[in-house]
Order: C-alpha cells, then structure tokens, then sequence
C-alpha cells in the first residue's frame, strides 16, 4: 500500500482500513458489572440504555459515544444481535430513540 498525504490506498474498490485508538479498554464492561449487567452481548434495551446514561455521568457525553460507536466501526463483521445492542446504548447516551 502507498501512504500519501496522509491516505491509505488499498486495492481497487477496497474500503480504507479504520484505526481507532481505544484508550479506555475495558472501561464499558467495568461500568456494566458495577451495574450488574454480566454481559454487554446479551444484555436487554433497558439494560443498555441504563449502561448508557451511566456511562455518561462516568465520562461525558462525548467519550460515552465514542465508546459505543466504535465497536460498530472497528469491527466491521459483527453480529447484528451486538450491533442492535450497541445502538440501545447509543439510545440510553443521546436520550433519541430509534426505531
């Protein structure tokens, strides 16, 4: 891959690959067993949306979002289940429910 200007070029009709530096590991999970959630995969909308409101009086706002949109991001071939959990939290930070 040639790296110019700061662009990674991949093959044709490649997507570039996504970096995110994940500062906090872990830090989701601490929050969610504090609040007696066991897991984050299995966990049910009202769970993620108390782990988001949560996650906010923790960090902010900001951060908290960032920490829920980048497993969505990162990983791009997850499953749909964790995806749709992952935007209950998002739900539970931005206080805006989607359908």
């Amino acid at each position: 891959m040639n790296r110019r200007r700061g662009i990674w070029k991949g093959l044709p009709r490649r997507k570039p690959k996504v970096r995110i530096r994940v500062k906090r590991p872990g830090a989701m999970k601490r929050v969610a067993r504090k609040l007696g959630i066991k897991s984050t995969a299995r966990m049910n909308r009202t769970q993620a949306r108390r782990l988001g409101r949560a996650l906010v009086r923790k960090y902010g706002k900001r951060v908290a979002l960032g920490m829920a949109v980048a497993p969505i991001v990162w990983r791009r071939r997850l499953p749909d289940g964790y995806k749709k959990r992952m935007r209950w939290v998002i739900e539970g930070i931005t206080g805006v429910r989607r359908k």
